[in-house]
This record gives structure tokens, sequence and C-alpha cells, in this order.
């Protein structure tokens, strides 16, 4: 799986401080000031200083801590195997309840309204009524296996574990749009505030890195970068159209799951096109459309049904 990191544009990961929590930083959450962090090896949930990077408070909450979001009042945990907790801040539970996927709970997060949790065993995306987490409003299937996840700006933030060093950025379409690849032996938690992007890392090598939000943002949040697209049908059986209206130069290739390269399907600069693309020298399966222009890239997941 290695080879798909070439295929998708690099942020750049810059890190400005650490701090060693231990072995497993599997959730990570802003919140009132303070960065919070889950351990699972030793069941701690750490509040930490985020100028200072010490750990200025700590509770003990036994079990499989995994993703971990904070609404202002309360953490929520992606606990595993299979369920979702509510606590206080002192460590008392408030609540819990069924995750969706029910095989690998993991990554939380809450963007004001709703809750977002992930299923790393199903490559799922879930978004949560708040008051009742087990009524699903929508789900989404990605191609890597999620872990935790934030929401920040109209974007999603997951760490993947496989490929186990990537964070990816997606839309609200959960589209990826980004990623960084960040060199680490495995990335799990993820959370932003204060002005920087927080990561946790997992596997006996439980980190929790201070990084610069500002060169992300540069990259992920300009609107006159972004490309008017549409594909469809999609799936499809023999001919895919894609739609776009950009003033930029912009290359559209694909690629299989394993991040090799299959064909170039556009080049060329064009304010407006339309291109009926025929896949009948393919196989049927799962690709990747790389859609690039210089200020903006987007990856986006596309079914062959074969030709009839």
């Amino acid at each position: 799986m290695g080879i798909i990191y070439t295929i998708l544009l690099s942020f750049d990961l810059i890190v400005l401080d650490s701090i060693d929590l231990g072995n497993y930083v599997n959730g990570i959450s802003f919140g009132n000031g303070k960065v919070w962090a889950d351990e699972n090896y030793v069941d701690y949930i750490y509040k930490i200083d985020p100028n200072t990077m010490q750990i200025i408070g700590s509770f003990y909450y036994s079990g499989g801590l995994d993703g971990l979001a904070f609404d202002g009042t309360y953490l929520w945990i992606g606990y595993y195997p299979n369920q979702i907790h509510k606590i206080d801040t002192l460590g008392n539970q408030i609540g819990f309840w069924q995750s969706p996927g029910a095989t690998y709970s993991y990554g939380m997060a809450y963007d004001g309204t709703y809750l977002w949790h992930t299923d790393k065993n199903l490559k799922k995306v879930y978004k949560l009524d708040y008051s009742n987490p087990q009524n699903v409003i929508a789900e989404w299937n990605l191609y890597f296996n999620p872990r935790d996840i934030e929401w920040y700006q109209d974007r999603f933030f997951i760490t993947s574990e496989i490929p186990s060093q990537r964070i990816y950025v997606l839309d609200t379409l959960m589209n990826v749009i980004d990623s960084a690849n960040t060199g680490w032996r495995i990335v799990s938690g993820i959370g932003i505030g204060g002005g920087y992007l927080w990561v946790g890392t997992t596997a006996q090598q439980g980190f929790l890195y201070k990084c610069d939000l500002s060169t992300i943002i540069k990259e992920n949040f300009s609107k006159n970068n972004k490309i008017e697209l549409k594909i469809f049908p999609n799936p499809f059986f023999r001919d895919l159209n894609i739609i776009f209206n950009s003033k930029e130069f912009i290359k559209i290739s694909l690629f299989d799951l394993t991040g090799k390269f299959i064909k170039k399907i556009y080049e060329g600069k064009n304010s407006s096109s339309l291109i009926s693309w025929s896949a009948k020298d393919i196989e049927p399966g799962i690709y990747i459309l790389k859609i690039e222009t210089p200020g903006y890239n987007l990856n986006k997941k596309i079914i062959f049904m074969g030709s009839r």
C-alpha cells in the first residue's frame, strides 16, 4: 500500500513541539483552551497545556480508548470494540451507545451540531445525532482504514490505519483533497485547536505532536483554487462523464487502489470542459481519479461495473 503515497498531494507537516505520553495516544481533542489526549495502554485521559506542553490534569478511565472529541462540556470516546462513551472531564460516565459499525469503534469529532464517528474495519465515516448517537444521519465509505477524525472549517482530518503513516484531508462529501505522509510509524489521534494541529502516535510510540496549522490552511482553504467538478454516473458501465470549470491547467489521471498509475485521461487548459471517457480498456473494479491543478488537488473514487 506504500505506493499510494506518491499519488496524493502532501501538505507540509511542521512539528513545533512534542510530549511523550506513553504507548498508545489514540484520541485527541481540543477544548476550553486545553488539549485532551487519551492513552490506551495505561487507560488515562490527560489534560495538557498547549503552550508549555505539560500535563496539568489526568484521570483514569478503563477500557478501549480510541478516538476523542470534546463538545465544550463532555468528552466523547470511540470505545473499542464497538461502543461510543460520553463522559465528563472528571471521568464520570454520562452514557454509552452501540457504535453503528459495531466492528472497530474509533474516531470521534464534534462540529457544533453533529457527532462524527469512524469504524476502522469497515472503512466508514458516520454522521450521528448528538442527542442519540445510535441515530445515523448519513454514512460514507472510504478507500482507507480510518482512525481518529477531526472537523475544522468544513474539512475533515482523518488519520489512517492503512497506510499507517498518513493524515488525510477530506471535503464535506468525504472526497480526499489532500494528505501528508508524517514519517512516523503509526499515526492515530488527531485534533485541531489553539491555532495548531495535534497528532498522536501509537503502537508503543505514544507521542503527542504540536504541529503548525498555517501551511495546511494556506494549501487547503483557498476557495479561489477550487474546481467546479461533476462526475457521473458513478458507478458506471461504460462511459464516465467529467464536467469541470477551471481557469487553471488541469490534469486528470486514473490509478488503482494500490496507487498504480493506469492512464492519463485529460491534460490541458480550458475554462469549461465536458469529457466523456470510455472505460472499455480496463477491468471492472474500483479506481481513483486524481484531478490536479497548480492550486488544488482532488482524489475521487469511481466504480466501473463493466461494459454492457
